[in-house]
């Protein structure tokens, strides 16, 4: 019997003991209470603040931390198992990826360092090995295993780690590592993802996040999202110039044809020459009241507010029909829910081992603070979403806000707590209603049940 299963007792099964790297062990193991299979992980007791904050975090782009334990002077980690490839086994069967995916993988890392930096986390071993590719196309950003919390005023690292090739100058002792070391190796992987010999868009992007100094790198993962995505709008503009320079090139030779044959086809216009006698003539007939040359008097204008005057039908043309607009609709592929950092479908039975233990009594249970439904908004439409808005509806309780804008090829996480609510009656159903400005309308129910 391994160490661990004194410490943690009957909770936990072992399943499989994994290949170690680095001196350190990993299992998997069952656990009993959540009835799922979970990652077992040793690592040194430095690692112990890191951990506590991911522990902290609910987010689909990181394993979700269930436990940490002291045993032995190491600290013990269970955490989510992932099922799916990495990105270094998927790289080995196809050498490169399209643009089109590694710009999605570029997103998704972007959005999980983001939330990484606001916490004062760096990763400081991004490669393709420890990035999850999983069946339903998340990607997870895994292994924690060297990173630290920032230091301020910090001039170097107290250890050279990382994997060779991937790590930034300042990582082995060049340096105090931050937020842009993370770009470093995040600029490398999209390198291998692209292949040596690319050429594209990104190209731009990969030089500006390899910068050997630090100072010449994107500061956040934010600022490469914007360039990004002021870059794509760029090279859409230069392709719909060149395809006006190129619908004109082809039009106009067929207007110029079309214009030189109406000219030989139109009747020669017969001019009259008035003599100079005729001219005299004319000029000394008397001009009258009769006289069709007279010219009209200049239609009376009509003075603001003025009801006697007629309004002629000419002075208000017809209003144009305004110009129509199809909004790139949200689709319901574009939303996917997470509980507790879980992606959570529509119901689920709670074990009775699980919520005999939270607040209430037989009649009444109260859901723990850290239980949180998150909804994740993945825009892949070409335009904003504008404020789409969200409802809530929990035991006849309705609630409703307006969510901030979602730019396009963007994502959001918004968190639906749970946290304090009531399961009466061992069930409970929990509607989610997400409408977007284009009037499109989705609804969700959920449904809690507690096992006996």
């Amino acid at each position: 019997m391994e160490r661990w299963e004194l410490a943690l007792g009957s909770l936990y099964e072992p399943v499989d003991k994994l290949e170690t790297s680095g001196g350190s062990a990993n299992w998997l193991i069952y656990d009993k209470l959540g009835k799922r299979v979970c990652l077992l992980k040793q690592r040194g007791l430095a690692a112990k603040a890191v951990y506590e904050k991911l522990k902290d975090m609910k987010n689909p782009h990181l394993p979700e931390i269930y436990r940490l334990v002291e045993l032995d002077g190491k600290l013990w980690v269970i955490e989510e198992y992932i099922e799916g490839s990495t990105l270094a086994e998927k790289l080995e069967q196809e050498r490169c990826l399209e643009e089109k995916l590694a710009l999605y993988i570029l997103k998704e890392l972007c959005t999980c360092l983001g939330h990484l930096h606001d916490v004062e986390i760096i990763h400081r071993d991004i490669k393709p090995a420890n990035i999850m590719l999983t069946k339903t196309g998340q990607v997870k950003l895994i292994d924690f295993g060297i990173a630290r919390q920032t230091k301020e005023g910090g001039t170097s690292d107290t250890e050279s780690l990382g994997t060779k090739g991937y790590a930034p100058p300042e990582q082995y002792g060049f340096g105090q590592t931050d937020a842009r070391s993370d770009i470093y190796s995040l600029g490398v992987t999209l390198q291998r993802m692209l292949g040596k010999d690319y050429r594209g868009v990104l190209k731009v992007i990969i030089a500006r996040c390899t910068a050997l100094d630090p100072a010449d790198r994107y500061g956040c993962a934010e600022e490469i999202m914007a360039d990004l995505s002021r870059r794509q709008r760029g090279r859409a503009l230069q392709r719909k110039t060149a395809a006006a320079a190129l619908g004109l090139a082809i039009l106009l030779p067929i207007f110029w044809w079309q214009q030189k044959a109406a000219e030989e086809m139109s009747p020669v216009q017969e001019v009259v020459v008035v003599e100079d006698s005729q001219k005299e003539d004319e000029a000394a007939q008397p001009v009258t009241a009769d006289s069709p040359s007279l010219p009209e008097p200049e239609p009376m204008e009509k003075e603001p507010g003025n009801p006697m005057v007629k309004e002629s039908p000419a002075e208000h043309p017809k209003e144009k029909d305004p110009p129509s607009f199809t909004y790139p609709f949200l689709q319901r592929s574009q939303c996917t829910f997470y509980l507790n950092g879980s992606p959570f479908e529509e119901g689920l039975g709670i074990p009775a081992s699980i919520w005999q233990n939270w607040a209430g009594n037989e009649e009444s249970r109260t859901f723990p603070d850290e239980w949180t439904l998150t909804l994740h908004i993945e825009n892949e439409s070409a335009a904003d979403f504008v404020f789409p808005r969200l409802e809530i509806t929990y035991d006849r309780e309705v609630a409703s806000q307006t969510l901030p804008t979602i730019p396009s090829g963007a994502a959001r996480d918004i968190a639906i707590p749970l946290g304090g609510r009531n399961i009466r009656g061992r069930l409970c159903n929990m509607g989610v209603r997400l409408e977007d400005v284009g009037g499109t309308s989705m609804y969700w129910n959920f449904q809690f049940y507690l096992e006996r």
